[in-house]
């Protein structure tokens, strides 16, 4: 394992902890919206790192990328921002949410 490895993990879960804590206290849907897609990518890209550093080779990133890019395009696609009241809601199964889990209102 490397020696750089546990700080990764420590300085990720600190990230994103702190990320989501404040992703959950954004108030306006539209930026809400941004920083949710940014934080989709950010993790994908983290994964990929953590893939890298873990193995030490680039090799294993042919196997982890298509599984990534996966899961981050149906998470873009599938978790919506509610315009009314700034809930996130996601999918349940495998379509994206049609209405709003908190207040009913009609997803975009």
């Amino acid at each position: 394992m490397p020696a750089q490895l546990p700080f990764f993990f420590i300085g990720w879960a600190v990230l994103m902890g702190g990320g989501m804590l404040w992703l959950y206290s954004i108030r306006e849907p539209s930026f809400k919206r941004m920083v949710l897609r940014l934080f989709s990518v950010t993790a994908a890209a983290g994964m990929l790192l953590f893939v890298w550093l873990g193995s030490g080779s680039v090799k294993p990133l042919a196997v982890a990328l298509p599984g990534v890019v996966l899961v981050t395009v149906l998470n873009l696609m599938w978790t919506k921002v509610c315009d009314s009241c700034a809930a996130i809601s996601r999918a349940q199964g495998f379509s994206a949410p049609k209405h709003c889990h908190k207040c009913g209102a009609e997803l975009g």
